[in-house]
């Protein structure tokens, strides 16, 4: 089947490039009952908890989003949500010890399909993409 086009064949070859590479990763993911939305909700919570605004504004959507996204990670017992000691009326959210173990896990899966994925690149090409997507991300 053809694919749409936008017009332009470099933003059209990226366009393939990126969906195809987040489909990968949600089939990798799903190995350990993730999405990759899910995903970088817990990876942002890794290192500290982190006020619901700010998951929001680093992942791009609006916080509704967010909440149903939140809703099922909390359901599942890999977050928490606490009372911001700092704010009463923000919520922060806390990676539990099974979204900890969850999220370990997915970074390995990621890892290896990552790696599968640029092998097919050499060295110097995958340098020299990332030194081209670089200037394309510039303002």
């Amino acid at each position: 089947m053809t694919r749409p086009r936008i017009g332009n064949e470099v933003v059209d070859a990226l366009i393939a490039a990126s969906h195809r590479m987040r489909q990968e990763a949600n089939e990798r993911l799903s190995a350990c009952g993730l999405t990759l939305a899910r995903f970088k909700v817990l990876q942002l919570l890794e290192k500290d908890a982190l006020r619901m605004r700010e998951v929001s504004d680093a992942l791009g959507v609006v916080p509704r989003t967010l909440t149903d996204t939140v809703d099922g990670l909390e359901a599942e017992g890999l977050v928490k949500r606490e009372a911001d000691p700092d704010d009463r009326r923000a919520t922060r959210l806390r990676l539990t010890a099974s979204g900890l173990s969850r999220v370990t896990e997915a970074h390995v899966l990621l890892k290896e399909g990552h790696k599968a994925r640029t092998s097919r690149l050499s060295a110097d090409e995958r340098a020299e993409l990332i030194r081209l997507l670089t200037r394309l991300t510039e303002d």
